[in-house]
């Protein structure tokens, strides 16, 4: 009966589904099946365009149609197992090149967590896989091998694996200036793909190597590092080439690369934390939640399992009767956070269940995973900087995220507060770029309006608020600034007249008006996104400061959600990336000045930079990092950067 009554209720959704799945058969099309037939000497053309796009299985095909099976080999010699000293000799007395790897697994821990390393290199006259333990008695064969490996041209795959495996050992790894990382070439090439070394080898040659756990024995697991080099050897030409051709190899070579050493630094410093603060913390939220359990028992007028959607349904909406204002995928009344914020006007029970869901997610999100990944050895967190996760050239933050710890509410703060120096006589800088988005906005734009502002330091919001409300510049108040600095941001961003109105929770009509008074008053922005926007459509791709390139397929999509979704990423990537250059660039600058200070750059939050230094020596590093990170790039507007000093993390935050 059940499900006769949805085939009678949703009859004209069925003739719908069932008149698109039909296939139609009588089109009239003016081609026949012989100008359709596919050409031979087309099928390498498809395989590559196959490759690019990751349809795997439809290489191996045409691989098998052509005879066509692309082998991976570790060379004219199969991989040796030498020991780290012999390996050292034969390098020095090979010539040309050197290629290498750590092995994957490696790749994977954090410095804290590496034993011994598996390193992997070939040359032109033998490739040779060593072992290699963390510890201090290697110091001088290490000393040997960085030194080779400056001299030399360098194909590695992750050198941040490998500047951390250094300064784990305690040695200062001089910068690779003569090197080329695979792993990061491929992030500038195809930043929204994956970039593990058999991703790339698979997506360049058709080629698929088995996980690692699969090559368990030693001499099958040589058999393996044999063909990831051998991978390697074939690859870098050809991504070395279209670096070049896209014009990122500055990108690569000067800000990247150099960067993946001062990342290595960073997580092998770590920052302190107050593990008893955060347990302390953590304790309260515990009481917090049983006190919420009791009252919403007491609400009920019975016990149930607050965790279990099913048990609190029957609470909700049999014994206490509240209007179903939405439902699941089944067909079940709701209970998400929408549905319950809509209810706590009905009764109390939902608005309690809602706080203690957030009780219970700030513990098992932040206060437990931020206490068992502290290192008991340093007393400090290190957490990993991932530099080809996100798309828009920022960094990531993992094993734990630290940069999304509320900064505003009473919690983030509360969290913070257990970030500290790790000496005594040492204190927390902080340094932000203030309004980085708007400012490049301005530049790109080149609106004179915008640009005019920024160099007269006059508040951006406010000037926007006034233009949209109608009002003075004095008649402004905080709700009108609130909603000029979501229209601001939102055009940098990309939004559209719907979006805007969801982040305003206004109508569209009225977000429209907003966005078309920000354009009234700055013309050449509307300008600008027109352009970038038709730039787009026409090369499929744009551009930074630095030229890094954000890819836009979908910009010319028949689709109307996929186009949009396109134009957001048109209009922002420029801008979002150019932020990131930008703080990119001045952590690259920034190690010849802290070498000056008893300092250490210890974490990167998008826009800002956290430090510890000397206390007496806060006020003229702050002078010093300030001039770096506003000088970075040379903008039409000036960069402002805002600097807070504070015994821990919460007394720096923006």
């Amino acid at each position: 009966d059940r499900f006769r009554e949805k085939i009678e209720d949703h009859q004209e959704e069925l003739q719908k589904a069932l008149k698109l799945v039909t296939l139609k058969t009588d089109c009239e099309i003016d081609i026949s099946v012989e100008d359709s037939r596919f050409l031979a000497e087309k099928f390498e053309l498809l395989a590559d365009f196959c490759r690019r796009r990751e349809l795997f299985s439809l290489v191996e095909e045409i691989n098998q149609l052509t005879g066509n099976s692309p082998q991976l080999t570790a060379g004219t010699r199969e991989l040796e197992g030498i020991p780290f000293a012999d390996l050292i000799s034969r390098l020095k007395n090979s010539s040309g090149p050197i290629y290498g790897l750590i092995d994957p697994a490696d790749q994977q821990l954090k410095p804290s967590q590496l034993e011994s390393i598996e390193l992997i290199v070939g040359t032109a006259d033998f490739a040779g896989h060593t072992s290699i333990g963390c510890d201090s008695s290697n110091q001088s064969d290490l000393q040997q091998l960085f030194d080779i490996f400056s001299q030399r041209k360098l194909f590695f795959y992750d050198l941040k694996t490998l500047y951390c495996w250094a300064f784990q050992l305690g040695f200062e790894p001089c910068l690779l200036k003569k090197s080329f990382d695979l792993k990061l070439a491929s992030y500038l090439l195809a930043p929204e793909s994956g970039h593990d070394l058999t991703t790339i080898i698979k997506s360049s040659t058709g080629e698929e190597l088995a996980d690692r756990e699969d090559y368990l024995e030693a001499d099958q697991l040589i058999d393996w590092y044999g063909r990831l080099l051998a991978g390697l050897q074939q690859l870098v030409s050809d991504y070395s080439d279209q670096i070049e051709e896209q014009q990122q190899m500055s990108v690569l070579v000067q800000l990247e690369q150099p960067l993946a050493r001062e990342l290595a630094r960073m997580e092998m410093t770590g920052i302190k934390v107050e593990a008893e603060q955060l347990t302390e913390f953590s304790r309260e939220l515990e009481s917090e939640l049983a006190r919420l359990e009791k009252q919403a028992w007491e609400l009920a007028g019975e016990q149930f399992n607050l965790d279990s959607p099913k048990q609190l349904r029957k609470i909700l909406f049999d014994r206490l009767q509240l209007p179903v204002l939405g439902k699941t995928g089944s067909g079940k009344p709701s209970t998400d956070a929408e549905t319950l914020n809509r209810l706590v006007d009905k009764h109390r029970l939902p608005s309690v269940v809602l706080q203690y869901r957030q009780s219970k997610k700030l513990v098992s999100t932040y206060l437990i995973p931020l206490v068992e990944a502290i290192n008991r050895r340093t007393g400090k967190l290190h957490t990993k900087f991932n530099q080809t996760v996100t798309a828009t050239g920022r960094l990531s933050s993992s094993e734990p995220n630290l940069q999304n710890i509320p900064v505003r509410e009473k919690f983030g703060r509360r969290v913070r507060a257990a970030f500290v120096p790790s000496q005594d006589d040492y204190i927390l800088l902080a340094a932000d770029y203030s309004q980085i988005e708007l400012r490049l906005l301005a530049d790109f734009s080149g609106d004179s309006t915008l640009v005019e502002a920024f160099r007269k330091g006059q508040d951006i919001h406010a000037l926007t608020a006034a233009e949209i409300s109608g009002k003075s510049v004095d008649e402004v108040d905080g709700a009108d600034r609130r909603i000029a600095k979501l229209v601001n941001y939102g055009i940098a961003y990309g939004l559209s007249e719907y979006g805007l109105a969801r982040d305003l929770e206004v109508d569209i009509k009225a977000a429209a008006a907003y966005i078309d008074r920000f354009f009234q008053r700055y013309s050449g922005v509307k300008e600008y996104i027109d352009k970038t926007v038709e730039q787009a459509k026409s090369q499929g791709y744009v551009t930074t400061l630095t030229g890094r390139r954000r890819y836009v397929h979908e910009i010319n999509s028949k689709k109307y959600m996929r186009r949009q979704f396109a134009r957001r990423i048109a209009v922002n990537a420029p801008i979002q990336g150019s932020a990131s250059d930008l703080i990119k660039k001045a952590m690259v600058e920034l190690p010849p000045e802290l070498a000056k200070f008893n300092a250490e750059l210890l974490l990167q939050i998008h826009d800002e930079l956290l430090l510890e230094v000397q206390l007496q020596e806060a006020e003229e590093l702050a002078g010093r990092l300030r001039k770096i990170m506003c000088n970075a790039f040379q903008l039409t507007v000036p960069v402002e950067v805002n600097i807070k000093i504070g015994y821990d993390w919460s007394e720096v935050s923006k």
